[in-house]
């Protein structure tokens, strides 16, 4: 049995959960965005537990360095910064997911991609003439890391927002803030965030 490990973060836009193997980052999305499962796990921002709702010693929260590691990113992330450094994770999935979440982490800071221009890649990396949107979409929805894994990047023809897991207003504050745009940017940014590694 893999041992799951949750930590919570505070974002200018909710809380987040962060899941970890003891060793990578395994997912990490809005509190709210994880339903049920996330309802289930009696954490406060002060605690780290198991899934089987043992807390954990000073040793065990000792060796889980990666939750420093993603909490520095999304500072530096929340702070308006393109993080230097990202923290280790797995992607779990199909190959179909696993190829385009690969192909979603290219889009780079601040930038966005519709999906059908997301779907053409995969085409071609798949050796198909045509890729539906609507399969990349859903492969989008199965994103297990977001932000990292920018799901939130994708927009619909013509630059509508559509489709995002963390509610159409988190997405549109997303893009602002990598834009330099979000409401809580007062001018105090973390940018030299050294490498955590």
């Amino acid at each position: 049995m893999i041992e799951r490990f949750y930590e919570l973060y505070s974002s200018p836009l909710g809380e987040m959960l962060i899941e970890s193997d003891g060793e990578v980052l395994t997912a990490l999305d809005f509190r709210e965005s994880r339903g049920d499962a996330a309802d289930k796990l009696p954490l406060d921002s002060e605690t780290l537990l198991l899934r089987d709702d043992k807390s954990l010693s000073s040793s065990d929260k000792a060796r889980l360095c990666i939750f420093d590691e993603v909490k520095t990113w999304l500072d530096a992330y929340f702070s308006g910064c393109q993080p230097r450094h990202t923290p280790s994770f797995r992607l779990s999935g199909t190959p179909f997911q696993l190829i385009v979440w690969e192909e979603l982490q290219k889009i780079a800071y601040g930038e966005t991609a519709a999906y059908g221009q997301l779907a053409e890649v995969v085409a071609v990396r798949r050796g198909k003439a045509k890729m539906s949107a609507q399969a990349v979409g859903n492969a989008l929805h199965k994103n297990p890391i977001s932000l990292i894994v920018p799901c939130h990047r994708i927009i619909g023809s013509g630059g509508k927002l559509v489709g995002y897991g963390g509610g159409l207003q988190r997405k549109e504050a997303l893009l602002a803030l990598e834009q330099g745009r979000a409401s809580w940017l007062n001018g105090c940014k973390i940018c030299s965030v050294p490498n955590v590694r």
